[in-house]
């Protein structure tokens, strides 16, 4: 399997702007330039693509939730050693639970 790194994006939206017919074979070629102008290309394996996509979404649900289980662990040791939050302290906390809510959501969107 290839590692696309970070053009695995650029290397899926080229996929799916394709015609139908050029994929066929399983591969295509891709041709792209860089920033300085130069051009260059390749030939992209179609399944080793959507693999390596699919495994890079499922790494990143896992930080993700990774993530969020470390915030909510850090909002109840803050709960834990400090009951009797002030307003300013209650007002980040319940930022930081709307924001572990929102990321929940997201990710939950996309799975």
């Amino acid at each position: 399997m290839s590692d696309y790194g970070k053009n695995l994006s650029w290397f899926l939206l080229e996929l799916a702007s394709m015609d139908s017919d050029l994929l066929e074979t399983g591969e295509v070629e891709v041709i792209g330039e860089t920033e300085s102008g130069l051009e260059g290309g390749c030939t992209v394996n179609i399944e080793d693509l959507c693999t390596e996509a699919s495994k890079k979404l499922d790494d990143q649900q896992t930080t993700i939730d990774k993530l969020v289980e470390g915030l909510k662990s850090s909002i109840s040791f803050i709960e834990e050693k400090h009951p009797s939050m002030d307003e300013p302290t209650g007002l980040w906390m319940s930022g930081l639970y709307d924001l572990i809510n929102s990321v929940t959501e997201k990710s939950d969107e996309y799975i």
